[in-house]
């Protein structure tokens, strides 16, 4: 998961949501796994302004596409039974198709019923989180999060760079793919002895190491984690 702002929330409730059919672009009836507290959208509207409410859906409208007509940089989600514009202070790039958890105040922009984000939650669906040191062969083809502190980095020549993470369970190695953004573009809090919360791909390469890694995707897979 990926915390974007702070976080909070309210009372219990279990939602089954149609989630969106991204091959046919139609409403499925797919369950979505939410936790309690969680409200159909459909149930914002009815409730007062300045009401909490916790909702899931999956993103609709990317972040800033309407900035131009509403001068705010939020996004829009659905979760079967309706859909809701999410007013943001910075645009955090969420993209077609994430599956976001926000929770937040009912608002109105010029008018139009939103939710206020108070904190969002970007949550990748079947992942697991584990100690750095559990990231086993077993675990080979999931999409695992750990977090821990960089303990050493290594340039992996043309391949990329292997960033070491460490929560006090054993190392595991977080690959930088010199495929990717992240390699050419590493974050600024990627050295030695800082906090981060890492999401990717355990790939297992065994001409190559005895261990799996762990293989981020794209710059939102790496957060640092301040104390």
């Amino acid at each position: 998961m990926k915390n974007l702002s702070i976080f909070l929330l309210a009372a219990p409730l279990t939602l089954t949501a149609a989630l969106l059919d991204d091959n046919e672009g139609r409403l499925s009836d797919e369950r979505a796994d939410c936790p309690p507290g969680i409200i159909a959208i459909s149930e914002v509207y009815g409730v007062p302004q300045a009401t909490d409410v916790f909702v899931q859906g999956r993103v609709t409208v990317p972040s800033g596409v309407f900035f131009g007509a509403t001068r705010d940089p939020g996004f829009a989600m659905h979760d079967g039974t309706r859909g809701v514009y999410v007013q943001t202070r910075t645009d955090l790039k969420l993209e077609f198709g994430d599956t976001v958890r926000v929770s937040g105040m009912t608002g109105r922009l010029n008018g139009m019923e939103t939710i206020e984000a108070r904190d969002i939650e970007e949550i990748e669906e079947h992942e697991v989180q584990l100690p750095t040191g559990h990231v086993e062969i077993s675990t080979e083809g999931s999409v695992v999060v750990v977090t821990g502190v960089i303990t050493r980095i290594v340039d992996d020549n043309q391949f990329g760079a292997k960033v070491f993470v460490d929560d006090g369970t054993g190392e595991v190695d977080v690959f930088l793919s010199s495929s990717t953004e992240l390699h050419s573009d590493i974050p600024d809090f990627v050295e030695v002895g800082r906090r981060i919360r890492v999401r990717g791909y355990v790939a297992y390469f065994p001409n190559f190491s005895s261990q799996p890694e762990i293989d981020p995707r794209t710059r939102k897979d790496l957060r640092e984690i301040e104390d």
